[in-house]
């Protein structure tokens, strides 16, 4: 049975909970919070130990995975304190608040031999594994381009307050929507970022962006036109693939195929799983085998360099 623990009991650890809670080989058996209502709402959940304090989580239990929730700025710390116990890791995105602040903590989780992967899900998402095993086929020839439009209220009351604090969060839309987008580019191209431009609007009495209009381009040779605005309640999310026979739009868990010349096709790609329930699935077997996690720190630290290069900050 792998133990687990959940540092951060926030919208995420639901989902984690749910997750473990239908694998036999798992089991969540510590969580913290410093919001002592979320902790105790998780720890009846689950019936594990409930902690105020990680470092006190760390000293007191034996542990095979610890799930991190936490604001970005606070993962480079825990992620240290983990990788000193010599606990493999799993940290959700975005991986940090800057490239250095990233490979600190690469560095440390490989002086310790830990696992580490980053949360970046987009890959295991029934709609975009199956546009990319469309787009992979040939049938549409090759992948040209990517845009993605995501339209929502960001600024929103229900969203934590730290998003709104780029010195906890790194950044607004970009960092937390934008790293979502950037995934995407990285699953679909099948490549590393090679350029990043981009334009932000940062609205009065903020420090954090509520749009963008970014550029981005692979080392495959795709390039990437991302639009995100946080200023509207017209909700659309839509990724669009061109290839050089057709185009593949992604949306709402179905995908619609326009072959060049042909008439279009829409694949409802629900299937009664949570890209989460297929990232656990991976999580799990990998600690089994001690092989390399498929999205790790150098794959979140491509997306956090992106960022910053669209933020102009390097």
């Amino acid at each position: 049975m792998l133990k687990i623990a959940v540092i951060g009991c926030g919208l995420n650890c639901d989902r984690h909970i749910q997750v473990f809670g239908k694998m036999e080989e798992t089991k969540i058996t510590a969580l913290c919070d410093v919001v002592p209502e979320k902790l105790e709402d998780a720890v009846n959940k689950t019936g594990a130990n409930g902690y105020l304090d990680y470092n006190e989580l760390l000293e007191k239990e034996e542990l095979d995975l610890v799930i991190i929730n936490l604001p970005h700025a606070l993962h480079n710390p825990c992620v240290k304190k983990c990788a000193e116990k010599g606990i493999d890791i799993y940290l959700e995105k975005p991986m940090g608040i800057s490239v250095a602040d990233c490979q600190e903590m690469i560095d440390v989780c490989e002086k310790n031999n830990v696992l580490f992967w980053i949360g970046h899900g987009q890959g295991y998402f029934p709609t975009n594994s199956k546009a990319k095993e469309i787009a992979k086929s040939g049938r549409l020839g090759e992948l040209v381009g990517i845009t993605e439009t995501r339209n929502v209220f960001y600024f929103s009351p229900s969203r934590p307050r730290w998003f709104l604090d780029k010195k906890m969060s790194g950044g607004g839309i970009m960092m937390n929507l934008g790293a979502h987008a950037l995934d995407k580019v990285k699953y679909f191209s099948d490549g590393e970022i090679v350029e990043a431009v981009g334009s932000v609007h940062i609205p009065e009495g903020s420090s954090v962006e509520d749009g963008v209009q970014a550029f981005v381009k692979t080392s495959t040779g795709v390039s990437a036109l991302l639009n995100l605005t946080g200023h509207t309640t017209a909700h659309v999310y839509q990724t669009v693939l061109y290839l050089s026979k057709g185009e593949i739009r992604i949306r709402d868990g179905e995908i619609e195929v326009f072959p060049m010349g042909e008439e279009s096709e829409v694949i409802d790609c629900r299937c009664g799983k949570s890209e989460m329930d297929f990232i656990m699935k991976e999580v799990v077997d990998t600690l089994k085998t001690r092989k390399k996690p498929t999205v790790d720190g150098a794959y979140g630290k491509d997306v956090i360099r992106a960022i910053q290069t669209i933020y102009g900050e390097i």
